[in-house]
């Protein structure tokens, strides 16, 4: 705990009121005593305050969660420059957080809940919620060297609060549109004074969402259902050691998010779909930290955690009122993971030198399972004949059997039917286990150089175990006999014959319908990840710093369905950052900056597959480059006692370097859903007699959908308010998301398996109240 002069204390709370309050304290005669707790920064080996936090790290406390009605991680990343997206799929400074659907695990963003970082679905779904939360810490740049696998991007980390030595809890209840409920709880209970407590928080929330079902007569086909209870025991036996025993439960599901926008208004949000769309999730995560004070230098810090979780998805493929049957489709996805990890580390503070040294390992089981069964399009299937539709010559039948939705024409040349039959059962087991050793140290020369160097050596290996039954009841085609014309017409734009298609499309189809044996691949990694850094403080108030830091992504091995086993080796990136941070004001204002610049090597891109033309055969490469420059800037002043305001913003350039997909050079193409430009502004205001108002407006420029840069999707700006009035132990309050209402699309137009568009829409406007008591 720092002890601070008022002024520097204030700067220091207002430098997270953009992120957050960085302080936990009262408004009244503690502020005015200037006695002001700094919050830390827990996410890294050596914790510091925000503003003695030299990396770019935006800081939520339980204060500013509460004050900002922020009830899930994607409103915390919606007033987070330099972050877009939600819990599911985010976006650091360009990069994607990354799909558990990697064939190893490895993501490109972690999420850390008490001290377990998360795996699989479980990242997205299994610690989103924002009730009795402590503190949220979006890092934003390289966080390998520090957490290791899986943070090349950044990291999130999640601390729900803790057990005090104290009788107390809450209850909240709120309603609002869309069919939006809430019921939230949590209690705190002193068992033996200063020895032993227990804080038990049970949250249920469930809502309609916002897309009708016209298929199956259903309002709530878009429904958001989540269920968490969490127990923490605090346990003291003495002054040097402190133990938190933490088990959370989670049961969450959501329906359909793609809405019909080719038949229908995007605005009205409607689904044709004629099968459940379901996406639950079941997680267990355990955790047992212990704090031991060795004597007045040395301490210990362990770390046991535990995940376990389960997820069920099914989707209608074709989202078309068709059954299987009539040309329709289902998919239905079970995957598991369940994760292992102990560290153990030994932290030092003398008078200038300040460090930590310790070991990790950890342990990954995967399982995941596709069982599909589709009748495909074919015209949409397979790229070479959508690209050669409007090249086709108008000779009649020929022209008709790709332009023409008539299966006739395709049987009276003898070719293809129009739809394709494919039941597929396929499964992919992977085990990861992971070791490192890390250390960290920083230097204080003098009053005003302070010099922090560090490194970490990271070891996995990787077994990957897959499987794939598949049949389809469609036979293949007959090429044309030699010296029928047809057989030799050349496809315009292609550069093949229309025997040379019908070939490559039976070795695709036959490959589709065609069991994979049970293979086995094991990998080995390994990556030496250095950090270095030097600051210099100018004065009390100013500081700069120049750092540099290696992270890394692990390689891998998948089964692909062509081409048998395929390897991909780790990718690299070399990140430099300059960072500012300055009181300013008399105290009453900060300013904080981080300009970075990031050099992207070996980077792992999804190709299709050699001889293919089919977006279906998917193969991971080191194949790109990239480069990522940018700069997050925030201000936040306090303007009196009751009002303080915040903005922020950050600019964010993505290029690739070098990237080859099918032919098309992409080099100089920004990432795909990656703005240039992020902000947010907003104030808050709480007046002495109790009533609040609190807004902020962000805005998120406008995103290429694609790494081809040719759908694009336009910027938008969301505002939300937060209203009411708080009396001693009650509080009423009125919130309005997205308050002008404003329609837009997260991702894009997405395409079902016909060939029809669908669109991922943002949430419309919500409006809700809800009640708290305290006691």
């Amino acid at each position: 705990m720092t002890s601070t002069p008022k002024k520097t204390a204030i700067a220091a709370c207002l430098a997270g009121l953009f992120s957050a309050s960085t302080f936990a304290h009262d408004h009244t005669e503690s502020q005015q005593s200037s006695k002001i707790e700094v919050v830390t920064v827990t996410g890294q080996k050596i914790q510091n305050s925000l503003q003695d936090t030299k990396e770019s790290v935006a800081v939520f406390t339980d204060v500013a969660i509460e004050k900002n009605n922020l009830t899930d991680v994607s409103d915390v990343f919606q007033l987070t420059p330099g972050v877009v997206g939600d819990a599911f799929s985010f976006t650091i400074r360009g990069v994607n957080s990354g799909s558990p659907t990697q064939p190893n695990r490895a993501e490109l963003a972690s999420v850390v809940f008490d001290g377990v970082t998360l795996s699989g679905w479980a990242k997205g779904e299994g610690a989103s919620q924002l009730w009795d939360i402590e503190q949220v810490e979006v890092l934003r740049g390289p966080q390998s060297t520090n957490i290791g696998r899986n943070a090349l991007a950044g990291a999130v980390v999640i601390n729900s609060k803790d057990p005090v030595y104290a009788n107390e809890g809450a209850v909240s209840v709120g309603f609002g549109n869309y069919g939006r409920q809430e019921l939230k709880g949590v209690a705190n209970v002193n068992i033996i004074d200063n020895v032993l407590a227990l804080r038990v928080a049970i949250e249920d929330s469930s809502a309609d969402g916002f897309i009708e079902n016209v298929t199956r007569g259903e309002d709530d086909y878009g429904y958001d259902d989540d269920q968490s209870i969490r127990a923490k025991l605090l346990i003291e036996p003495n002054d040097d050691l402190r133990m938190i025993l933490s088990y959370q439960r989670t049961d969450s599901g959501f329906g359909e998010w793609r809405v019909n926008d080719h038949d229908y208004d995007a605005k009205a949000r409607i689904s044709t779909s004629n099968e459940v769309s379901r996406h639950d999730i079941e997680a267990d995560i355990l955790s047992f930290k212990v704090d031991y004070n060795i004597n007045d230098e040395w301490d210990l810090n362990s770390i046991s955690a535990y995940q376990n979780s389960k997820r069920i998805r099914i989707d209608d493929i074709d989202q078309t009122k068709q059954t299987v049957e009539e040309f329709g489709g289902i998919i239905t996805r079970n995957d598991e993971d369940k994760n292992f990890s102990q560290e153990l580390r030994f932290n030092y503070t003398g008078d200038k030198l300040r460090g930590s040294t310790g070991i990790y390992i950890s342990k990954v089981d995967g399982i995941r399972r596709n069982i599909s069964d589709n009748h495909f399009d074919l015209v949409s299937l397979f790229n070479i004949f959508e690209s050669s539709v409007t090249k086709m010559p108008a000779t009649g039948a020929l022209s008709g059997l790709l332009t023409q939705p008539n299966p006739q024409l395709f049987l009276a040349e003898g070719i293809f039917p129009q739809h394709w039959d494919l039941y597929s059962d396929g499964q992919s087991d992977v085990e990861i286990e992971n070791q490192a050793i890390f250390t960290e140290w920083e230097y204080k020369f003098d009053d005003n150089w302070l010099f922090t160097v560090g490194a970490r050596y990271d070891k996995e290996t990787q077994t990957v175990i897959s499987q794939n039954i598949a049949k389809s009841d469609a036979g293949l085609a007959d090429t044309f006999v030699e010296g029928d014309p047809r057989g030799s017409f050349e496809l315009p734009g292609t550069g093949m014959t229309l025997n040379q298609v019908i070939t490559l499309a039976n070795v695709q189809l036959s490959a589709l319908a065609t069991n994979t044996p049970r293979s086995v691949a094991e990998t080995d990694f390994s990556n030496f990840l250095p950090h270095a850094g030097l600051t210099y403080s100018w004065n009390d108030d100013v500081s700069t710093s120049f750092f540099v830091k290696k992270s890394y992504r692990s390689g891998g091995t998948e089964m692909l369905l062509l081409n048998g086993i395929n390897e991909f080796d780790s990718e690299e990136l070399w990140n430099y950052e300059f960072a500012v941070r300055a009181v300013v004001l008399d105290g009453d204002g900060v300013f904080n900056a981080n300009m970075y610049y990031a050099d992207w090597e070996d980077q792992q891109v999804s190709v299709p597959e050699p001889n293919t033309s089919n977006d279906a055969f998917q193969m991971v490469v080191n194949a790109g480059a990239s480069e990522l420059s940018g700069v997050e800037v925030s201000f936040d002043y306090a303007v009196t006692d009751e009002l303080d305001i915040f903005l922020g913003g950050s600019i964010s350039k993505t290029k690739y370097k070098e990237l080859n997909v099918r032919g098309d050079d992409l080099s100089g193409n920004q990432f795909a859903n990656a703005p240039e430009h992020t902000a947010v502004v907003g104030m808050r205001y709480f007046a002495k007699s109790g009533y609040f108002f609190t807004t902020n407006v962000s805005y998120t420029g406008e995103v290429y959908a694609d790494a081809a840069n040719t759908n694009k999707v336009k910027a938008i700006t969301l505002m939300n308010v937060n209203a009411g009035y708080q009396m001693d132990d009650l509080k009423f309050e009125a919130y309005a998301k997205n308050a002008l209402d404003k329609h837009y699309s997260d991702w894009g137009q997405i395409q079902a398996s016909n060939g029809d568009s669908r669109v991922d829409l943002g949430d419309p406007r919500e409006i809700g109240a809800r009640v708290t008591y305290s006691f």
